[in-house]
């Protein structure tokens, strides 16, 4: 395996990751926020 490879490996691995953290990171971020604005009172 020559560097070339292991590049284009490394870029789908961080594609994959960026999908996976944006499916999960999203709705945790939307239901924190959410959350949030219902217990501080104003």
């Amino acid at each position: 395996m020559n560097d070339h490879d292991l590049l284009i490996e490394l870029k789908n691995d961080v594609l994959w990751l960026k999908r996976y953290v944006g499916a999960v990171g999203v709705p945790i971020l939307l239901a924190c926020a959410k959350f949030l604005l219902f217990t501080t009172p104003s």
